[in-house]
């Protein structure tokens, strides 16, 4: 089966051991995201796809991995549940670019909250009611605070990209 024109390997609700793991993982890497908000927790599945692999909570796509590397939190489940990421508020003219993949820039960021370099990091969109990418930090808060120029943070996943496509097909299919 193909999910937007990706080939679906398997499918899989994972075993207790491993959904033990995985919420200590979670917890520990992402203690601000409260996996209990989300309605169904208790079940957890496994999507391996050719290039990613989510992790699916209840019927939200939740997490994913990109070639071995994450787990990273979607925005399908940023915006479901708006846990406290960390997280920063870019300007209009930096939307789209974003949308398309770009990295943040410093001069696109418009408000902040503390951060080091390499965490995991929300990106919202002027008026705050939506996150628009997941990204890793290149710089702290305090070194964006500082500066003036450069490349801010490192795009992961961005609103309308191939994940946050396969992640709505998703949730469509297993909310039915």
């Amino acid at each position: 089966m193909k999910i937007n024109g990706v080939l679906l390997v398997k499918f899989y609700y994972i075993s207790k051991k491993e959904k033990k793991q995985l919420l200590n993982t979670l917890r520990k890497l992402y203690p601000y995201i409260d996996i209990s908000k989300v309605h169904g927790f208790e079940k957890i599945a496994r999507v391996e796809m050719d290039k990613f692999v989510i992790i699916v909570i209840g019927t939200i796509p939740a997490f994913f991995y990109i070639n071995e590397e994450g787990p990273y939190p979607l925005l399908l489940l940023l915006n479901t549940i708006k846990p406290e990421i960390p997280y920063v508020v870019v300007n209009e003219g930096a939307v789209r670019p974003i949308m398309r993949g770009a990295d943040v820039m410093v001069p696109g960021i418009i408000e902040l909250i503390d951060f080091q370099k390499n965490a995991i990091v929300g990106v919202m969109e002027p008026s705050k009611k939506a996150f628009i990418a997941v990204t890793r930090a290149l710089m702290s808060s305090n070194e964006i605070k500082e500066s003036n120029k450069g490349r801010a943070l490192k795009t992961l996943h961005h609103a309308n990209d191939k994940l946050w496509k396969i992640s709505l097909e998703l949730a469509r299919k297993l909310s039915i």
